[in-house]
């Protein structure tokens, strides 16, 4: 547990963080709380959790994984252009 609080990426979130664009595309089916995750580390669980921190932050965050795509950027490389080209 102390390494999780001192490297965890959701126990690091501060409200001076850069936006980030959490991306799950191996994620098989729709995530749902309370089942068990083939990799739960790298589940879409976890990125709708880290997300909610980040929100909560104030952190622009965009999550997309099979079943719930984001469409104001539409992709990745989009997000990092339009971050790029706003500094």
């Amino acid at each position: 547990m102390p390494w999780i609080k001192e490297y965890s990426p959701i126990e690091l979130v501060t409200k001076d963080d850069p936006p980030i664009y959490l991306d799950y595309p191996q994620q098989k089916e729709t995530p749902k709380f309370g089942e068990e995750q083939p990799d739960p580390t790298h589940s879409a669980l976890y990125g709708i959790k880290l997300a909610e921190k980040l929100e909560a932050a104030g952190v622009e965050v965009v999550l997309t994984y099979p079943g719930h795509e984001e469409q104001k950027y539409g992709s990745v490389a989009k997000f990092l252009i339009a971050k790029l080209k706003a500094g």
